[in-house]
């Protein structure tokens, strides 16, 4: 991983991320990729950005989220 990419998922060195890649993510929230992508097709899932072909869920997003969740 390139030192760019690096300082953009790490959040610039902070203790949380800026942004977390899909694996990053469903690493942090004990899901599989292929729950993360179910959740996705049937509008369960964070909402993500696109930067070029990466795809990241923003720190926002992802607590946005884990309160959607808990509410269910």
């Amino acid at each position: 991983m390139d030192s760019s990419r690096q300082t953009v998922a790490e959040g610039a060195g902070s203790a949380a991320p800026l942004a977390f890649s899909v694996e990053q993510f469903c690493r942090a929230h004990s899901i599989s990729r292929a729950l993360f992508y179910i959740m996705q097709r049937d509008g369960r899932g964070p909402r993500v950005m696109k930067c070029g072909k990466r795809t990241l869920i923003a720190r926002e997003s992802a607590e946005r989220w884990r309160r959607e969740m808990e509410a269910a």
